[in-house]
């Protein structure tokens, strides 16, 4: 049961650090809900659509501004966000 526990801390810590490297690329707050999303998500690229729904429910909740969604948006598509 520890090594679970330990591999579950592990993977939710490079989460959060490949969070951190993303989010330090944009001049805006990206919501933690949508940058856990895409940094789960960087090897799978089947959930883009999912992603891109987070985001627009994240502008409908006014977590993020319309200009800077588009740009998430457009990076997620292109896949630059993950260079």
């Amino acid at each position: 049961m520890d090594k679970y526990i330990e591999r579950l801390l592990e993977i939710e810590q490079r989460i959060y650090k490949r969070g951190i490297e993303i989010q330090n690329k944009y001049g805006f707050k990206i919501p933690d809900y949508v940058l856990y999303e895409i940094v789960k998500s960087e090897k799978d690229k089947n959930n883009i659509r999912n992603i891109i729904q987070l985001i627009n429910l994240a502008m409908i909740n006014k977590r993020i501004l319309l200009k800077d969604a588009s740009i998430l948006i457009k990076d997620i598509r292109s896949r630059e966000i993950y260079e």
